[in-house]
C-alpha cells in the first residue's frame, strides 16, 4: 500500500523490543525463530527507502548475531555501490545456492555497467535452468537478468518481451509481492525499456510499478526521465517530488545519485550507479 514511513518504523521498534526480550530472558538470538525474519524484512524495507545508515546499523546487529541473509545484503551493496559487501555477499551465496548467487552477481554488474559479468553470469542461469526446469524462482531470475542484458546490448524486442514475462507471471502473485518486494519486476521492465528508448513500455511499466507501489522511487525517477525527454518540465517536477517523498529519509546524495543513474538509461549509457560512501 506504500505505507513504507510507519511499516518500517514500527518494524524497527519491534526489533529493538525483541531484543530487549532476548536480553530479559536470556535468550539467543537464534532460540528466537521469528527473529532473523523480522530483522530481514526491517532491512528490505529500510533500503526501499533508501536508508542506507540505519540499514548498515542493522546488517552489523546481523554480524552479531550470526544472522546470515546474504542475498539481503546484497540487495544493500547493490543499491550503495559497496563492492566489499557485494564479494562478501556473492561468495558466500555461491557455496549454498548457485543459481541465486549467479542472478546476484549479474544484478551487481548491470548497476556496474558490466555488461560482459552480465553475459557470464546470465550463462551460468541458463546451465542452470537446464537441469533444474521445475524451479519457478530461477526461472525468473534467469528471465529478469536476460531480458536486462537484452536491453544493454540493444534488443530491445527480446530484451522486453523477457522481461514482461516476468511481470505476467508475478503481478498476481502475493508471494512476489510480500514482505516489500513489491514492483520489483515492472521497475526492471520500465528500466529496460527505457535503456532501449520505448517510452510506450517504459511509461507503462512504470505506471503500473507505481500502482502496485506508490512509494517506488524508481519508478517515479523513470516517469521524471521521460517526462523530461518529452519537455514536459512540470510534470517531471511532480514525479521528482513523488520520488523525493518516497526517499524523504534518505541521504541526499543517495537520492542524487539514484536519480542519475536513472537518467543514465533513458540517455542510453550502461554507466555505474556510484558508491554511497564507500
Amino acid at each position: 500500500l506504500g505505507r513504507w514511513d510507519r511499516t518500517t518504523d514500527l518494524s524497527w521498534q519491534a526489533i529493538v523490543l525483541e531484543q530487549a526480550y532476548h536480553k530479559a530472558m536470556n535468550l539467543k538470538p537464534g532460540e528466537d525463530h521469528q527473529y532473523a525474519h523480522h530483522m530481514e524484512i526491517l532491512m528490505v524495507s529500510l533500503i526501499h527507502q533508501g536508508r542506507f545508515a540505519e540499514a548498515r546499523e542493522k546488517l552489523a546487529d546481523q554480524r552479531r548475531d550470526g544472522l546470515k541473509p546474504y542475498a539481503v545484503w546484497l540487495r544493500l551493496a547493490t543499491a550503495t555501490g559497496d563492492t566489499a559487501l557485494a564479494t562478501e555477499a556473492i561468495e558466500k551465496l555461491q557455496k549454498n545456492d548457485r543459481p541465486q548467487a549467479a542472478f546476484a552477481a549479474g544484478m551487481w554488474c548491470w548497476r556496474q555497467g558490466d555488461i560482459d559479468g552480465m553475459r557470464a553470469h546470465a550463462e551460468v542461469l541458463r546451465q542452470a535452468r537446464q537441469s533444474g526446469k521445475g524451479d519457478k524462482a530461477n526461472e525468473l531470475r534467469m528471465l529478469e537478468l536476460l531480458g536486462l542484458l537484452a536491453c544493454e546490448e540493444g534488443d530491445g524486442k527480446t530484451g522486453l518481451a523477457l522481461l514482461k514475462r516476468c511481470v505476467d507471471r508475478t503481478k498476481d502473485d502475493h508471494q512476489a509481492h510480500a514482505w516489500g518486494n513489491g514492483a520489483h519486476h515492472m521497475e526492471s521492465w520500465g528500466l529496460g525499456a527505457l535503456r532501449v528508448g520505448d517510452r510506450v513500455v517504459a511509461r507503462e511499466a512504470f505506471l503500473e510499478a507505481l500502482a502496485h507501489d506508490p512509494a517506488s522511487a524508481i519508478a517515479a525517477l523513470g516517469l521524471q526521465a521521460l517526462s523530461e525527454m518529452e519537455s514536459q518540465s512540470a510534470q517531471a517536477e511532480r514525479y521528482r517530488i513523488l520520488a523525493a517523498k518516497a526517499w524523504n529519509k534518505a541521504d541526499g546524495a543517495d537520492f542524487k545519485r539514484l536519480e542519475a543513474w536513472v537518467r543514465g538509461k533513458a540517455a542510453g549509457k550502461p554507466g555505474a550507479l556510484a558508491s554511497a560512501g564507500n
